[in-house]
């Protein structure tokens, strides 16, 4: 086995592990937090605080993974996210109800940032392990694995809740299992390797100097150019947020983190009520199957036709989620007459319409963005990850401030149909202009 292919395989079981614990955490904890500590806003602001964070830090992750390399890079952030997991135990100390939440909020706030550092340091070392005629397949394993941790901790959750009724003793017995998931996570990415062709930026430890240069003038060197590099990478980065195929994409972003919100987190509460909480893992573990499946299955499908159709069944995927979601708030919702209980066999096929939808919609901006950006793809991907995060915070916040479902469902609605619109009506806008500015990216070619 190549080095390049240990890499990818190691980092990826450890991310696979990590997220395996985050993911459904994410998707759990505002339950818990309402069930333990009686406080029914604090998950969702919880998760407000890091995705805004993150998608500040996304600016600033660069120099941080400069200067500690894309393996420490990646192991300090994932031991955040341990970390994040960890303080969720301090639900059972005396007087928890004050001193918790604090303490949550201020660990989210850390892995806000070092979520940023995370991701910047897997893309770097991913790159440096991989080429050209390798990178899809590359790619393509660590999606898998990454989607995976949506089958197994939704399983985790499925089987250990089982049928009981959430209390202390059961919501911290859960979270001591994510937290060993989680540290084992840490424990696999310490297993990376530099990359075979390695410099000094690359890993955890410099390459010897060449035969003539000094240690030091060598470093100094480094720094300089390093320090430029950062500078001009920030700089190009703003200046690409007003690049008009940046515009054409970027409210399909938004509703990418506006969804995100809906299906990973608020949809998942709303299956806890609808039937158990026990069903928030089945839910999950539908929806993780379905994101693999579509991640499988609609590229080859869009590549072999075309990527703008595989975007409307996305879109009608989502539409007919939002429209399930909806009908069966006022029919089966905390207000409705009688508040029956819902069947099993509904939620979960919207659960599957999430999945899929959400597979489609971001692996038509990958697809995109490599594409359109292709030589600037550093740029374009921050972008991506500032505008996911950034309105992913804001429907945690507005979740946090218990902003009726109907309402919130709405709202991911519209942004559908403005993402929509936008991304196939722009680029014909921008072909029409007389912008002098060439653009290599059409709708019908797509």
């Amino acid at each position: 086995m190549s080095r390049g292919l240990y890499n990818v395989l190691v980092h990826g079981l450890g991310f696979m592990a990590i997220f395996t614990a985050f993911q459904t955490s994410g998707a759990f904890q505002a339950t818990v937090l309402d069930k333990v500590l009686d406080n029914k806003s604090l998950g969702y602001e919880s998760l407000a605080i890091i995705y805004a964070l993150f998608a500040f830090a996304n600016f600033i992750s660069p120099v941080v993974v400069k200067k500690l390399g894309n393996r420490v890079g990646m192991v300090a952030g994932a031991t955040f996210y341990t970390l994040f997991i960890g303080v969720f135990l301090t639900a059972q100390v005396s007087n928890a109800k004050k001193v918790a939440p604090p303490i949550i909020l201020a660990a989210s706030a850390l892995l806000g940032i070092a979520a940023a550092v995370t991701w910047t340091s897997q893309g770097e070392f991913i790159t440096a392990n991989s080429n050209a005629s390798n990178r899809g397949r590359y790619s393509g394993i660590f999606w898998s694995l990454l989607q995976c941790s949506l089958l197994i901790g939704n399983s985790l959750l499925y089987f250990v809740v089982g049928t009981k009724s959430i209390d202390l003793d059961l919501a911290m017995l859960f979270y001591e299992i994510l937290l060993g998931v989680a540290a084992g996570g840490v424990l696999i990415l310490c297993l990376t390797r530099s990359p075979a062709s390695d410099d000094s930026s690359g890993g955890c430890c410099g390459s010897k100097p060449e035969e003539g240069q000094s240690t030091a003038l060598l470093s100094a060197e480094k720094e300089e150019v390093e320090s430029e590099s950062v500078l001009e990478t920030m700089k190009s980065t703003f200046k690409m947020v007003v690049r008009k195929e940046m515009l054409v994409v970027s409210v399909l972003i938004m509703y990418s983190g506006v969804e995100l919100t809906l299906w990973s987190s608020v949809y998942e509460t709303l299956v806890g009520q609808w039937t158990s909480s026990r069903d928030i893992g089945l839910s999950g573990i539908v929806i993780g199957a379905a994101e693999i499946f579509g991640g499988v299955t609609m590229g080859r499908l869009a590549d072999a036709t075309s990527h703008t159709l595989v975007l409307f069944i996305g879109v009608a995927a989502h539409a007919a989620a939002f429209s399930l979601i909806y009908f069966n708030l006022h029919k089966y919702g905390p207000h409705a007459a009688g508040h029956k209980p819902l069947p099993l066999s509904t939620p979960l096929p919207i659960s599957a319409l999430l999945g899929l939808g959400d597979s489609i919609v971001n692996t038509i901006i990958y697809t995109y963005l490599s594409s359109t950006f292709s030589k600037e793809s550093s740029h374009a991907f921050a972008l991506f990850k500032f505008f996911q995060s950034l309105t992913a915070g804001i429907s945690f916040a507005y979740a946090a401030v218990n902003l009726a479902y109907e309402y919130q469902v709405l709202i991911a609605a519209i942004m559908l149909v403005l993402g929509t619109v936008t991304f196939i009506a722009g680029p014909m806008c921008i072909r029409s202009s007389k912008d002098k500015e060439p653009v290599t990216f059409t709708v019908n070619s797509y």
